[in-house]
């Protein structure tokens, strides 16, 4: 069984494995990466090693409960699964999981208001609005290095701190 943050959590790192595209919203990078993702919610944290090619992501995580797990999505099938080696189990999420998480993705407002140098990278950096409402920076390929802000789930729940970050970006 997966433990209950992790899913939620990985949504989260795969909605931020996408750069702008307009005013209005993100679309996912035109050109394949690699680089160590850092994502904090709350009290909550992942760390992964990530590799993006366009129409595809895997996630190797790391940390306590997910050491060793796989998330691999798929946007070009529409679908994501999770390979869990130390339960000898793959775990095949339902097709709309990747559409809905570019959806939200696309549906965020963004407003660039400078450029800054995060990790050592020249970015753009955007107030965004929607699902979280904060700041987020861009590199000059549309891969997002970091975002700050608060992220809800839900109309009536509380906004969480959250924190992502990409380093070593190749």
């Amino acid at each position: 069984m997966v433990p209950r943050f992790v899913l939620p959590l990985a949504a989260f790192f795969v909605l931020f494995a996408v750069g702008p595209a307009a005013a209005r919203g993100f679309d996912l990078p035109k050109v394949g990466y690699s680089a160590e993702r850092v994502v904090k919610s709350g009290t909550r944290w992942q760390a992964m090693q990530v590799h993006y090619s366009p129409g595809m992501e895997r996630m190797d995580l790391e940390g306590n409960a997910t050491a060793g797990n796989v998330m691999i999505v798929r946007y070009d099938k529409g679908v994501t699964g999770i390979v869990m080696p130390q339960l000898h189990a793959y775990l095949e999420l339902p097709n709309r999981i990747g559409d809905d998480i570019v959806a939200v993705a696309q549906s965020l407002a963004l407003q660039p208001v400078g450029r800054e140098r995060i990790n050592g990278l020249a970015t753009t950096k955007y107030r965004i609005d929607g699902k979280i409402k904060g700041f987020m920076w861009v590199g000059l390929i549309d891969i997002p290095v970091q975002i700050d802000g608060d992220m809800t789930d839900g109309e009536k729940a509380k906004p969480l701190p959250t924190h992502f970050e990409q380093s070593h970006i190749r």
